[in-house]
C-alpha cells in the first residue's frame, strides 16, 4: 500500500523513524507504522502536510494506537483520522 505521493519532508516515514530510534520495534512493525503515518498524512489537507508538528502529532498518534496492539496500517490511519476530526 503506497499512499503518500508528495512528502515535504524527504523520505517517507521520517518522524516515525525519529519518534521511534530509542524504542523497540521490528522490521514488520516499522513498516506498519511508516505505511500508516503515509496513509495518514496524504489525507491531510495540503496546508497541513507541510507543517512538521502536524507530522509529528501524527506520528505519535500512530506509535500511541500501535502500542495499545493495532497492527492493521489501514486501521491505524483511521484512528489517526478519527482523533484529529476530535
Amino acid at each position: 500500500m503506497r499512499c503518500l505521493e508528495d512528502s515535504a519532508f524527504g523520505e517517507p516515514g521520517h518522524f516515525i523513524g525519529l519518534l521511534f530510534k530509542e524504542q523497540a520495534f521490528d522490521p514488520q512493525t516499522v513498516k506498519v507504522l511508516t505505511t500508516a503515518f503515509e496513509c495518514s498524512h496524504a489525507q491531510l489537507d495540503r496546508s497541513d502536510r507541510s507543517d512538521p508538528l502536524i507530522a509529528e502529532f501524527v506520528a505519535k498518534l500512530i506509535i500511541d494506537f500501535a502500542k495499545q496492539g493495532e497492527q492493521d496500517p489501514a486501521r491505524l490511519s483511521k484512528l489517526v483520522s478519527d482523533a484529529l476530526k476530535r
